[in-house]
């Protein structure tokens, strides 16, 4: 019974100073999260209408208040934010599959962490690209596609059909 003591004793205190100096979190290799119903069914419809094998597919997501959050949908040759990832040695953090497309999502975490995520290599061609703008209000999803944009700025105003009339400059 003694020496029963002893080993239990000696198996916890290994166990305890094991577990005290991995203190590193690990996540898998892969970190897929899966969306909620109110933004699920626009992340599918963007990646039915815009599905290509070379693409890379990234949200960009920017909380504004409790209540509010803008978000980018992004697709495109190369990502939105290459020359700032490769400056920052930045990587999302965590991803969606879709039908098969991997959507990266970026909410401004990944400049503080590492990430584990395998980042698809593409080859640009035409730096061809299609955005949406997403505003959160109170739970309620709206989206609308624009010609530019980058992420956790201000949005650009909605596309307007029509003639561009220039401003008057008059000078005194």
């Amino acid at each position: 019974m003694n020496n029963m003591k002893k080993i239990l004793i000696g198996l916890l205190q290994m166990f305890f100073v094991l577990s005290c100096t991995n203190s590193r979190i690990t996540l898998s290799n892969e970190n897929v999260i899966i969306p909620k119903e109110n933004i699920s069914a626009l992340l599918d419809s963007f990646v039915r209408e815009n599905k290509h094998g070379k693409y890379v597919y990234e949200l960009y997501i920017d909380k504004i208040t409790p209540d509010s959050c803008n978000m980018i949908l992004y697709c495109g040759e190369k990502s939105l934010t290459k020359e700032e990832d490769g400056y920052y040695d930045q990587k999302p953090v965590v991803c969606v599959i879709l039908h098969g497309v991997k959507i990266y999502i970026y909410s401004g975490i990944e400049r503080y962490f590492s990430s584990s995520l395998k980042m698809d290599t593409l080859t640009i061609q035409n730096n061809a690209e299609v955005l949406w703008a997403i505003r959160d209000s109170m739970g309620i999803l709206s989206s609308y596609k624009i010609d530019g944009g980058y992420p956790f700025i201000p949005f650009p105003l909605k596309n307007v059909k029509g003639d561009f009339v220039p401003p008057v400059v008059v000078s005194k």
